[in-house]
């Protein structure tokens, strides 16, 4: 068995799961097109997309495995909507992207967050499974004499 949906999310591939999730938040961004074009104020919109369509985005992602590339789309995914949300338009607007997000933090480190949030409830239960593969060191082999190589 090479890949299934268990609650909705994908377990064995972590790219799969992201290009579902993208779908399903920007059909949850389709439905809100009529708020989108309203006069309403960015707080409220914001507010509402957060609730709305992030939620939907970002289920499931504590298990992810990011890559730099998964970031670099689910980042450039979450600006789009947004600037569909608050009926900015790219090209017309000219609107950079540090003013569009305002107080908003990227997507990707709301992700971050969430995977250590999961890492730290899984730590302080001992009796979890994860928790043995969250903190593992190797057992074997054996470490050089000396002062560490820098690395950066």
């Amino acid at each position: 068995m090479k890949d299934f949906t268990y609650l909705g999310s994908r377990i064995r591939d972590s790219e799969s799961d992201i290009r579902v999730r993208k779908g399903r938040a920007w059909g949850a961004c389709h439905t809100l097109k009529k708020l989108w074009k309203s006069n309403l104020r960015k707080s409220i919109k914001t507010r509402v997309f957060t609730a709305l369509v992030e939620s939907v985005l970002l289920y499931g992602s504590e298990t992810w495995t990011m890559t730099k590339r998964l970031e670099k789309m689910v980042d450039g995914c979450y600006t789009r909507m947004l600037r569909m949300a608050l009926n900015i338009n790219q090209y017309r607007d000219h609107v950079s992207n540090h003013s569009l997000y305002g107080d908003l933090p990227k997507v990707s480190s709301k992700i971050t967050q969430r995977r250590l949030r999961l890492a730290g409830h899984a730590h302080r239960h001992p009796e979890l499974t994860l928790n043995k593969l969250i903190l593992w060191k190797p057992s074997h082999g054996h470490t050089n004499r000396g002062r560490p190589y820098l690395t950066l």
